[in-house]
């Protein structure tokens, strides 16, 4: 298990942040060191349990024992060495994933998941110390006393009661990432939900309320005559579409005007031609648009908090939210908007006459689909 603890962690971060992402072949590579160690130390699981007592006892008695054989021609205080430093360079990740996270990811969603990030920073942290300690005994005389391996197993001991306690004083986060996923408000003509084949009057005084991504999910499945297949695939287009919105959230790749079908399809490993469906299915749009309804509700988003975005002129409003141009930002805009001028929604936020229904009770797990 020493080359194993430290990529379990990483992966478990890993995909907890990201909830997008698929198992991958490569991603077996990471348990590689473990399973080298492990045919490494065949010859001793080979032995009887009797003799096996007999090298543990030995080696626990041993105070030169660090510098003996472990495996592949290493001695043990090397092997712990290697782990240590591969746990350094797992858990130097793990803090990178967890600043990231914290600076790209909205203050809805940080509110939402503060107890799971609180515990996964106080896991790393916990492993990180750990790490630490395990490496400076290593490398002191005062590992080679049978006291300084006790010390480094009760450190393990406790590292595991310290996490223990903590998910089961809030069992909620082993529910993982939750997501406010929709920005709110109620300005674009196109819902959220998208399976409204309506569309709303450009006439229209007030728009119709935008439903959550919540709403999506928690929707019955339409039903026809024989139609389980039907259902089958229409719960898979809305998982598929679940992974779409949950990666728009966090990567924001649609605030770069190159963003197109190609790269969201390899951004949530799907064949190009299952996201188009997908988006056209659920959204009733094409991806270009479904792209520039994201850049719309950034904006959106961003009229309604930051209040730099009141002061910007449009064309800094389109090139910050990822339109190649003031005319794409415009099309899309008459294609999708509620207002008649980006300029008129603008200043409707400066006089804070929108009611923004920001998604705070609206969440989804990742678990919940």
């Amino acid at each position: 298990m020493q080359f194993l603890t430290a990529p379990l962690g990483f992966l478990f971060v890993l995909f907890t942040l990201h909830p997008y992402l698929r198992f991958r072949w490569y991603h077996w590579l990471h348990v590689l060191p473990f399973m080298l160690h492990t045919v490494a130390l065949m010859p001793f699981f080979i032995l009887d349990a009797q003799e096996k007592q007999i090298v543990i006892r030995q080696f626990s008695l041993d105070e030169k024992s660090i510098h003996g054989p472990d495996g592949w021609g290493l001695s043990f205080g090397q092997v712990l060495i290697i782990r240590c430093v591969l746990a350094f360079i797992y858990q130097g990740v793990q803090w990178w994933l967890l600043v990231r996270f914290g600076r790209t990811a909205t203050a809805a969603m940080r509110a939402q998941n503060k107890a799971l990030l609180l515990w996964m920073t106080f896991d790393t942290a916990l492993k990180t110390l750990l790490t630490l300690f395990i490496f400076f005994t290593t490398l002191s005389s005062f590992n080679y006393a049978y006291a300084g391996r006790i010390m480094q197993n009760s450190a393990v001991a406790a590292d595991l009661l310290l996490s223990a306690g903590f998910l089961i004083a809030r069992p909620e986060i082993l529910a993982g990432l939750r997501f406010a996923l929709a920005y709110g408000g109620s300005i674009y003509k196109k819902s959220l939900a998208g399976i409204v084949d309506a569309e709303i009057s450009e006439n229209a005084e007030e728009p119709e309320p935008r439903a959550s991504i919540a709403e999506v999910y928690e929707t019955d499945a339409p039903s026809t005559p024989n139609s389980k297949e039907v259902r089958v695939e229409d719960g898979i287009m809305r998982k598929d579409m679940l992974r779409m919105e949950q990666y728009l959230l966090l990567e924001q790749p649609f605030l770069k005007a190159a963003c197109d079908l190609g790269s969201l399809a390899r951004g949530v490993h799907l064949p190009p031609r299952r996201v188009s469906a997908v988006i056209n299915g659920i959204m009733k749009l094409s991806v270009p648009e479904y792209l520039n309804l994201k850049r719309l509700e950034y904006i959106e988003q961003k009229l309604a908090s930051d209040p730099k975005w009141l002061a910007y002129k449009v064309d800094t409003m389109a090139t910050e939210a990822g339109f190649a141009s003031r005319a794409a930002f415009y099309k899309a805009f008459k294609r999708l908007g509620s207002y008649a001028t980006p300029a008129e929604m603008q200043e409707r936020y400066r006089r804070g006459g929108v009611e923004i229904l920001f998604p705070a009770v609206d969440v989804v797990s990742q678990h919940d689909w």
